[in-house]
């Protein structure tokens, strides 16, 4: 067991990409560390707001562009060839953020919030191009099906939403699968199973 302990802070997300073999974690004091996974040899710290927690992020396929997700309502891009790494800051949620996710066609980003909203966000220029807004509590986690055809979403209300990306998003099915909230979800490699993960205590499929 490898063991890397130089963060700084409480960890908050951690993620793995098979491209370089990088493992990407981020803290409640703001930092982002990127580690080579081959040699344990750390390739980046990222630190642009102090003592703000970094609660969620994604990366492209080619492992140059990270999204994070912050608790100041913010999500920030970063480019790892650009020196300094920030590159665009994107303003639209009122509270924090909880998920961010990249569609499989990286034409999209996709964020939620404690503001009970999901936004759509158009790449490369991060426009908004959508707010979802259809629940009375926060959402936690997104999915998306490889085809980048169906958009799940789930949250404080315990209910799985399912939207139909082609046709503007629209709301196709509530299902009421949990008697608390859901903080995460997940496909099968088929993607015909979505599972999720609840404060009741159980993963329902």
């Amino acid at each position: 067991v490898n063991k890397i302990d130089l963060f700084i802070g409480g960890i908050m997300c951690v993620g793995y990409s098979w491209f370089q073999d990088l493992m990407i974690a981020t803290s409640q004091s703001g930092i982002m560390e990127i580690w080579n996974c081959i040699n344990n040899q750390q390739l980046a710290q990222i630190a642009n707001e102090k003592d703000v927690p970094i609660n969620t992020f994604c990366m492209s396929k080619n492992d140059e562009v990270i999204y994070t997700g912050h608790q100041n309502q913010i999500i920030r891009c970063w480019n790892l060839k650009v020196e300094g790494g920030l590159v665009d800051t994107l303003y639209g949620h009122s509270d924090a953020i909880t998920a961010v996710l990249l569609s499989h066609s990286n034409q999209y980003l996709y964020s939620a919030s404690l503001d009970k909203s999901i936004r759509v966000w158009r790449l490369p220029d991060h426009s908004c191009l959508r707010t979802i807004q259809d629940s009375d509590l926060a959402i936690h986690c997104l999915c998306l099906t490889l085809d980048d055809f169906w958009l799940y979403a789930s949250g404080g209300d315990g209910i799985l939403r399912k939207y139909n990306v082609n046709q503007g998003f629209a709301l196709v099915e509530k299902l009421k699968q949990h008697t608390d909230e859901v903080y995460s979800m997940v496909l099968n490699k088929r993607g015909n199973v979505l599972y999720t993960g609840s404060l009741d205590m159980s993963v329902k499929g």
